[in-house]
This record gives C-alpha cells, structure tokens and sequence, in this order.
C-alpha cells in the first residue's frame, strides 16, 4: 500500500453513519469493507486521519510502528532494531526484509502474454543463467513496519526513504489455513 488516500470512499446510511467511539468505526469498517485487504487499507487510513487530526495525541507521535498480526514470529529485539534503524539514517521508514529465494528471485519471473508468449518481467532479454549468479534480492517478510508520523500523515506507509532490516529467524506470514499449521509446528518447536 502506497497511497493511504486511494482506498474507495465509503458511504454508510442509518445507524452506520453515526459510529460511537473507536469500537464503533472500528465495527463500521468491518461491516463496510469488502475483503480483510480492505479492512487493513481502512485501518491504514484511519491511523493516518488520527495523525492529521486528533488535537491531544497527534502532534506526541514521531513514527508508527505496525505489527502485522499474520507474522506472529518477531522477537522485541527486531522492533528496537527497526525503530533505531529509523531514527540513526533518518529514514522515512524502516520494513522488516528477508532473502528472496533463487527460484522465486525477480530476475527469473515471467510475464505470459495472450499468445503464451514469454517475457522477462525485468525487461532483459535473457535471463541470468546461473542461480549463483543472481545478484541478492529481498522481499517484505510483514513482520516490523515503522514510518514516521508525518509519512503517515501524508498518505503514505513508506515515504521516499525507505530502508530494509534483514529479519532472521523463523518466520510464517499466516494467509492461508496451510500458512497457520505451519506456525502451529514453528511455535510447537520454539516452546521445545
């Protein structure tokens, strides 16, 4: 998510239109969105109109830390890390990050035309042949989001100064019932 701003406005009639308190938008946003995706774009958009508007709190927050409920496996040290990660370069924002692996790695993904035609995603016209000769890519592992207030006043979870923190450790990003027996057996083997 980019542009916290671009998310479908939503109307709501009757009682919808009136939400009491926090708990009440909160339940609005459920009812109203569409799919979880939207309920976090929604969640999004409201920390970001909390941080341009609330008189009493939002001038007290330099940066925002999210914490994805669907990565279950972070130690506090990876939070610390990412905040001090944040304020030592000046960053606007700091993500948690781990290798891509090779057969997975952008340098080796497709685009399929209508014709079943095959072509680079990176735009190459060949493709680097060998995996030990792929340069070293990353991918968001959801675990630790930290942005600083004004990005997220802005509209943004990221800014133009992002910065990578090379997570280790397990790590599970639940989507799927699979994706939760996974974590299930990872938490079985940490408590061990």
């Amino acid at each position: 998510m980019n542009d916290l701003s671009t998310a479908r406005p939503l109307t709501a009639t009757g009682s919808e239109a009136q939400p009491r308190g926090i708990r009440g938008l909160l339940e609005q946003y459920t009812r109203l969105a569409r799919d979880t995706r939207e309920k976090g774009l929604l969640f999004e958009r409201l920390i970001a109109q909390f941080l341009r508007t609330d008189p009493l709190y939002s001038a007290r927050f330099d940066a925002v830390c999210l914490l994805q409920p669907t990565s279950p496996f972070r130690p506090p040290s990876l939070i610390v890390d990412a905040t001090e990660l944040l304020v030592r370069t000046g960053a606007t924002s700091v993500v948690t990050i781990r290798p891509t692996p090779a057969e997975l790695h952008p340098d080796w993904a497709y685009d399929l035309g209508p014709d079943s035609s095959l072509h680079l995603h990176n735009g190459e016209l060949e493709p680097i042949r060998r995996r030990q000769d792929l340069p070293p890519a990353f991918h968001r592992d959801g675990a630790v989001y930290v942005t600083r207030a004004d990005v997220i006043r802005a509209g943004s979870l990221y800014g133009t100064d992002g910065r990578g923190l090379v997570a280790t450790g397990p790590s599970v990003n639940i989507d799927t019932l699979e994706d939760f027996a996974a974590a299930e057996r990872v938490a079985v083997e940490l408590a061990r």
